[in-house]
């Protein structure tokens, strides 16, 4: 089974809101811990993927995941099973 979860920042409501930018990054330490958490699982393969704009930035995905006119879709984070015995032959250069 695989899922893709829809990564959104809720802009913050109120007179008194913080910046922006830190509600982006503490968008992106959520999605972090999330991989933390689902590494911790041999049988997880995950990954956060900034999609295609013309589809995450669309007003139709917008309305689908109920988005206010300041929240912004960030990407989607990919779940999948995965054989846990495999090994990841990658190397840096």
């Amino acid at each position: 089974a695989s899922f893709m979860i829809a990564i959104v920042m809720l802009r913050q409501a109120g007179s008194t809101r913080i910046p922006e930018w830190e509600e982006m990054a503490a968008t992106a330490c959520a999605v972090q811990n999330m991989h933390i958490q689902a590494s911790a699982f041999p049988g997880l393969a995950c990954y956060w993927s900034s999609w295609h704009s013309a589809a995450r930035d669309s007003t139709k995905m917008a309305e689908f995941l109920g988005m206010e006119s300041e929240d912004k879709c960030l990407g989607f984070f990919i779940v999948a099973a995965c054989n846990p015995d495999l090994k990841d032959s990658r190397t840096r250069q």
